[in-house]
């Protein structure tokens, strides 16, 4: 686990309007984001789209 992030792949930096995102500055960072959901969501999308066609 990236001791930067904390496994996070990023960090949150925190501001009066909010919170930023920046992705983990360390080259040797091994997060490995998760997008496995977001397929099974577009597959389900497609799908929808194809029955009430």
């Amino acid at each position: 686990m990236c001791k930067t992030c904390n496994g996070q792949g990023g960090l949150a930096i925190e501001h009066k309007w909010g919170i930023q995102f920046e992705p983990c500055p360390d080259n040797h960072c091994d997060f490995v984001r998760d997008d496995s959901d977001i397929e099974d969501l577009w597959e389900r999308l497609k799908e929808s789209e194809r029955v009430s066609a």
